[in-house]
Parts: structure tokens; sequence; C-alpha cells
């Protein structure tokens, strides 16, 4: 399903506006006067994404941190969707991290995500980047790169075209592409699924992965799914 956006005038300011083949993506500058704060919001068609609040900031991050602590031996990175930046600069704020890839499938995003650079460290100016134009499922069937961590943040599972990423044959995918002791982490939009989609989604991760963790980000709101290569107790 489809919503319309709907952008009042004032104190809203448009950053950033460019169409490319996956649709039209817009950076909108929005002034809340009840917190007496602004944000910026990512729209990459008629779905809003996400913004540069501290909630985003802090789940969007942990996203990166998380999988690069857990891994055995966290030297080759994947993230999948670029976004605002923020997971991508998670990950790559762990110095031991080598190579640091990056599939996104909008070019425009990746223009757009300058708008982020207050909160993404400048992340798209880390010299260890490779920025992949292309579906993050379609580079994992054609790389023959072994990556130690895998860090994802799709859009929710009901959005056009992003429930393969929430797939058995993805995650199996994702398996294939790990070294041994590796980790994968993804976004769980808890406010906008139910419980059942939730266990069935956590479900279908343990039937590739061997130790399946998840984990609250936000309280009640976002949550990260973390599959690990490895069995046994997790030094938490």
């Amino acid at each position: 399903h489809q919503r319309l956006v709907i952008v009042h005038p004032g104190d809203n300011h448009i950053l950033f506006h460019q169409e490319d083949p996956c649709g039209t993506v817009l950076v909108m500058e929005q002034h809340i006067p009840a917190a007496d704060l602004k944000q910026r919001r990512l729209y990459v068609g008629p779905t809003s994404m996400i913004t540069d609040n501290f909630a985003a900031q802090r789940y969007t991050k942990l996203i990166g941190h998380l999988p690069v602590l857990l891994a055995e031996h966290p030297q080759r990175a994947l993230v999948i969707c670029l976004g605002t930046g923020m997971t991508l600069s998670g990950v790559a704020a762990h110095e031991q991290i080598e190579q640091l890839d990056c599939a996104e499938l909008s070019p425009a995003v990746t223009r757009a995500v300058h708008c982020y650079d207050h909160v993404n460290g400048r992340v798209m100016e880390d010299p260890r980047l490779n920025l992949i134009i292309h579906d993050g499922r379609t580079h994992l069937l054609r790389t023959r790169e072994n990556y130690d961590v895998i860090a994802l943040e799709p859009p929710p599972p009901a959005n056009d075209g992003a429930a393969h990423l929430y797939s058995r044959e993805f995650y199996q995918h994702c398996f294939e592409r790990l070294s041994e002791g590796g980790a994968l982490s993804q976004w769980l939009p808890f406010h906008l699924i139910q419980e059942q989609e939730l266990r069935t989604l956590t479900a279908t991760m343990l039937e590739v992965f061997p130790t399946v963790l998840l984990w609250e980000l936000y309280p009640a709101t976002e949550y990260c799914l973390i599959g690990l290569k490895q069995q046994g107790p997790i030094p938490l």
C-alpha cells in the first residue's frame, strides 16, 4: 500500500529533490514548533523513510555497531541500503574494518546522503568505502567476496520490492557470503508490523542461522535481528 505525503508550507524547506529510475528522492527540513527543533526527513517515492532525530541516530547506528562487535574477526563489511549513511557510519567507526562495501539501488539517494553529513560523520569521504550502485541481493549473488559483517536497514517488508530482503533465500545468500564467525544485522520496524509478522521473520532467519538474537534498539519501536554463523553462548 502507498500513502500520500502531504508537505505543509511554512518553516519546511526542501534541501534535495531528484528523480532517478527508482523514483523521486526528497530531503525535507521540517521545523517542529512544539519541540523547538528541526529535523531532516528522507522520502523515497511516497514513503517517509527516516529522519535525523536522536531516536533515528540511535537505532540506525546500532545496526552498524552490533554486528561488528559480535563478529569474531570483523575486517570486511557490506552495508545494504545507504539511506542517510548512519548505519554505514556505525560500521565505519570501527578501525578494524579494512574493507567497507555499500550497495544502494538509488543513485539519487547516494547524492542526497550529503544532507546528513552532520549525523553520519561524512562517511562518504571514508577512503575504505566502495560504493556499489546495485540491488543488494543481486550483489550478493554476483560477488565472490566474503564478508565478516553484513548490515542492512531496508524499507519495511510491506514496501514494494522490499520483501525479498526478508526472505529465507536472501538470508541463505548472506549466510553463504559470510565468513566463519560472521554476523548479519537487519532492522525490524516493530511499530509497523504485527506480533505474528515479527515471529515469522524471526523464524525465517532461524531456518538459516544457528544463532539469532533479537535486540531492542529503541523502546517499543525499533528492533534488530542479528544472525550469527557460530553457535554457542554470546559474550554480552
